[in-house]
């Protein structure tokens, strides 16, 4: 048997949008993509981090992604992100 390398290309599944919710408090979720201004379909996200790169307080939102360049959605407080 050889080894045999295989590498899953991004182009390989379909892409989907991301997807950000807010919890209710009660065990429940609301999808706010769009309202917050983090829809974007044009990505492979591979992971998310949340922190607050420009140190304004708010939490900001950074996607990695592999065929398109990262998305980093600013918090402009609110919940809206740009």
């Amino acid at each position: 048997m050889q080894n045999i390398r295989t590498y899953c290309h991004p182009n390989v599944y379909t892409p989907a949008p991301d997807i950000l919710y807010r919890n209710n408090g009660d065990g429940t979720f609301t999808d706010i993509t769009k309202e917050a201004g983090v829809y974007r379909t044009d990505g492979n996200g591979l992971g998310v981090v949340f922190g607050d790169y420009d140190n304004d307080g708010w939490a900001d939102i950074y996607v990695a992604n592999d065929s398109v360049p990262n998305f980093l959605f600013h918090n402009k407080g609110k919940g809206i992100f740009e």
